[in-house]
């Protein structure tokens, strides 16, 4: 079975990431492994990119994917459930 092994989220610089100079958030580098949960030493894959920039990256399927996360996510912490 998998297991995260140096999992980090890390702040970094202000980014445009709208039309307009207003349109300002932070950026995110999300890093990690993921290993053998025996071992624990086998890399089966590693992954790094940075929030938002990596949007552009996306499918269309994949972005349409984490659009329905982030609107699950909203209306958990607006209603409780």
């Amino acid at each position: 079975m998998p297991d995260l092994k140096n999992h980090a989220v890390a702040a970094g610089a202000t980014v445009q990431v709208g039309p307009s100079a207003v349109t300002k958030a932070t950026s995110w580098t999300v890093s990690g492994e993921v290993v053998d949960s025996e071992t624990q030493e086998t890399v089966l894959a590693s992954y790094s990119f940075t929030f938002p920039q990596v949007l552009s990256t996306l499918t269309a399927a994949q972005a349409s994917a984490l659009m329905d996360i982030v609107a699950r996510f909203l209306v958990t912490c607006q209603t409780g459930f």
